[in-house]
């Protein structure tokens, strides 16, 4: 372990001038260095008034997906294949986003008798309205 020793402030001052830095005990102290012990009170009241700002925000969408199958699937399943058509509607800007606070996401399923007859039926419409009238 190495010793460690005080330097005088003529030795500080000969090691400064050979390495050629500048000795920080001869420059002044200015009162922007040095902070106050008491803390400052900010001017504003705590509880002021809010900033006033325009009522700017897109409206919550909901997304109905009607499956018209001969075989219905199970819920999940019915769920899990309409992503890629909820992703279409979202990069096709017809939805926002498909965040769950952006969107309101429902499925239904209804039978029927022929082939022919099967179709995926897409609602898309304000939250307040009816959504799925099948």
């Amino acid at each position: 372990m190495s010793q460690r020793t005080a330097w005088s402030r003529d030795q500080l001052d000969e090691f400064c001038k050979r390495t050629g830095q500048r000795n920080p005990l001869n420059e002044p102290v200015t009162r922007s260095q040095i902070q106050d012990a008491k803390p400052k009170r900010h001017k504003t009241p705590a509880l002021g008034r809010a900033i006033s700002r325009e009522a700017k925000s897109t409206p919550r969408i909901a997304v109905c997906f009607i499956g018209y199958r001969v075989r219905p699937l199970d819920p999940d399943n019915f769920a899990g294949s309409v992503k890629d058509l909820l992703d279409g509607l979202r990069h096709s800007q017809i939805i926002p986003g498909d965040e769950p606070w952006k969107i309101r996401f429902q499925t239904e399923q209804v039978k029927v008798n022929h082939y022919k007859e099967e179709k995926t039926v897409i609602q898309v419409t304000e939250i307040f309205k009816e959504v799925c009238n099948a």
